[in-house]
């Protein structure tokens, strides 16, 4: 092994901030385009026309957001190279909970858009408004496709780079199945065991 690929404390730890650096300012990108976008509204009120019990799920979502990258924000502040290996796990852990979650309830709301893109089709209305719904829904269902999701896969992938070099792995592994997620995993199961 060459001495170009030893990785050193100096350069663990440069890496480290970056990815710090990188992680809070695509965490504030995400915050910016779910609560600053045109498409929220428009949706919303298309949604309370003919599915106010999916439209008040989205609000529920929205209005959670805000504390769960706030939440984000502070655990990550905790996180250091400096803190001790057991406020490592336990900052760690906290952390990888709360990106995941963020990822599940982005998830979620993608289904939900996705179930009312074809139930449209079900309601007791003219054609020329059941094209218009379900184009207004697809119209968002694609802004948090091609928006929303890149952001967050790009976040997830900074978070693990950030826990990888946070916490040293004892072992790990994974288990699924072939589906359909909003990541493109399927079903999947990863356990990771660190410590000494």
């Amino acid at each position: 092994m060459s001495q170009n690929d030893i990785r050193t404390p100096q350069i663990i730890e440069k890496i480290f901030y970056e990815d710090k650096a990188l992680f809070n300012g695509l965490m504030e990108e995400l915050r910016n385009l779910v609560l600053e976008s045109r498409q929220i509204p428009d949706l919303l009120d298309t949604l309370q026309e003919v599915f106010p019990d999916t439209a008040e799920g989205i609000r529920g979502f929205l209005s959670r957001f805000p504390k769960e990258c706030e939440r984000n924000y502070e655990l990550y502040e905790l996180i250091d190279l400096k803190n001790t290996d057991d406020e490592r796990r336990i900052y760690g852990l906290n952390f990888a909970t709360s990106v995941n979650f963020l990822e599940k309830e982005i998830s979620s709301v993608v289904e939900v858009l996705e179930d009312a893109e074809s139930e449209v089709l079900q309601l007791d209305l003219d054609d020329s408004q059941i094209a218009d719904k379900q184009s207004r829904i697809r119209k968002a269902l694609n802004w948090v496709k091609k928006k929303v999701v890149p952001v967050l896969k790009r976040l997830m992938g900074k978070a693990w780079q950030i826990l990888a070099n946070l916490l040293t792995p004892k072992g790990w592994s994974i288990k699924g199945t072939v589906g359909s997620t909003i990541l493109g995993l399927g079903s999947v199961e990863l356990q990771i065991t660190f410590g000494k």
